[in-house]
């Protein structure tokens, strides 16, 4: 037995109640609360939306779907079950529609949720993923930006975050009817999920985190990629430069660089530095470093030469940050700890690069290492 509904309608634009209600659903999106009907009920499964504001309930339905052709049901109801409004859509396969459209971004946001939702809820999980974004906010609109990102079609991608070499990918998974949808991942480099997020808002919605960074990263230049050859080749070079620059320092064969021709504004204070990398972990590697270079050192002289760096930084940390204006030499006494700490340098750039593959956080801990070495070379045997 065939169904035939039937609109009576008047108007001067010739629409009717019902295209005016879909044509609202459609416009508002995945911004209106719907939610899955439950598998559990009678029915075919679709979305259900409690329309408080006009006393509906609106369900949307997929009644067919074949290899020739969808048909997806509409239908706004009193709380009491009597209907107030029915669209029945039938669309070829292949096509779209109306209904068709706002079914299948309702599908792929369930699905998101779905997908966000997998693991069991972590309130200290979720508050990390919070830290992370805005960290990344900040990060990407801070004048020297720790993270770079490689173009992957709809994606950027950082790869080397942190010290597991980790992978940061941002992604815009779709926009469509005035909404839009990004997602973030945090994964090791095993591929396994450290953590995640997905964010839909309507485009006028001017709070969408993830919108905004993906948006500030796109701006950045350049977005390109590089391949994990040049990538290897590159690392070679800032790693045996670092290597130049440390050698010629604990061993006084040539001066440190002119970096006179960096501008100021694209410097760093020596003590911002040391503020910014663990002072424990940068003294070790500043050992290991002497050690590699210079042979083993006994355990006297290996406590002297820690206690002396770790007594440095501390001082240099708790001074106040007055700017002077000097540039670091390299060739400064160790007794003029106060003129050390308020001088800039440019050895970020000139061993490194403006835009080197090595991260920032591993860039600021080589420099501490090679400012070490320039305080204390005539302390080391």
């Amino acid at each position: 037995m065939n169904e035939l509904t039937f609109e009576f309608f008047t108007g001067p634009d010739m629409t009717s109640p019902v295209d005016h209600y879909v044509q609202h659903l459609v416009d508002a999106g995945v911004s209106i609360p719907w939610e899955p009907i439950p598998d559990g009920e009678p029915g075919t499964p679709g979305f259900r939306f409690h329309d408080t504001e006009r006393n509906l309930v609106a369900t949307l339905t997929c009644e067919a779907q074949t290899e020739e052709y969808f048909q997806y049901r509409l239908e706004a109801r009193k709380p009491d079950g009597r209907l107030e409004m029915r669209s029945i859509e039938w669309i070829a396969a292949g096509s779209t529609d109306q209904l068709h459209e706002l079914y299948t971004m309702l599908q792929r946001a369930t699905a998101s949720y779905q997908e966000a939702s997998t693991n069991q809820y972590n309130p200290e999980e979720e508050m990390l993923t919070e830290q992370f974004i805005a960290a990344l906010l900040h990060d990407v609109r801070s004048k020297n930006p720790e993270l770079r990102y490689a173009r992957r079609g709809d994606a950027f991608v950082s790869e080397d975050f942190g010290i597991g070499e980790n992978r940061v990918i941002l992604k815009q998974e779709w926009e469509e009817n005035g909404s839009d949808q990004y997602s973030i991942k945090l994964l090791q480099g095993d591929g396994s999920l450290i953590l995640s997020c997905a964010e839909t808002c309507k485009l006028t919605d001017p709070t969408a985190e993830l919108r905004q960074l993906y948006q500030l990263v796109e701006s950045l230049e350049p977005l390109c990629e590089i391949s994990t050859g040049q990538k290897d080749a590159h690392r070679f070079i800032e790693r045996k430069a670092y290597e130049a620059l440390l050698t010629s320092l604990l061993e006084h064969k040539a001066p440190a660089p002119d970096n006179s021709a960096v501008p100021d504004d694209k410097c760093l204070l020596v003590s911002d530095i040391f503020r910014e990398v663990p002072m424990r972990h940068t003294v070790q590697l500043f050992l290991d470093e002497i050690a590699l270079l210079k042979g083993p050192l006994d355990e006297e002289k290996r406590k002297q030469l820690r206690n002396l760096a770790e007594s440095t930084i501390n001082m240099m940390c708790s001074l106040d940050r007055k700017p002077n204006g000097l540039r670091f030499s390299g060739a400064t006494a160790s007794d003029e700890i106060i003129k050390v700490a308020n001088s800039l340098t440019s050895w970020h750039i000139d061993v490194f690069g403006e835009k080197p593959i090595t991260s920032h956080k591993n860039v600021l801990s080589r420099v501490a290492i090679l400012i070490l070495a320039a305080l204390f070379a005539d302390q080391i045997p």
